[in-house]
């Protein structure tokens, strides 16, 4: 990454979120300093990742996606395929009850 290592990175633009003339629209600072956290002692996990990642946790969502090796710790992953799953178990459900 830019010829620098990754901690000297994610270490430098924590001291500059935590700036108070920078804005980080619309996830706000800590959301994206806990991101940063999360991928800066990884070789695996990028700053992309650890934003899904981070974000999931907060809100406490779920996150679908194909990647087998997307980070676990805090947050439910799943397949699109378990989607499918559920969206079609749903509507059957409303079928029997409606239909």
């Amino acid at each position: 990454t830019y010829g620098i290592a990754r901690q000297t990175a994610v270490d430098a633009m924590i001291g500059l979120l935590r700036n108070r003339h920078i804005t980080t629209a619309p996830i706000g600072k800590e959301l994206a300093i806990q991101a940063l956290r999360l991928c800066r002692d990884s070789n695996r996990v990028s700053f992309a990742d650890a934003m899904l990642w981070a974000s999931a946790r907060f809100f406490e969502q779920r996150v679908y996606t194909f990647d087998q090796r997307f980070p676990e710790d805090g947050v439910e992953v799943l397949e699109p395929a378990d989607l499918r799953a559920r969206v079609a178990e749903t509507a059957r459900s409303l079928v029997r009850m409606y239909g």
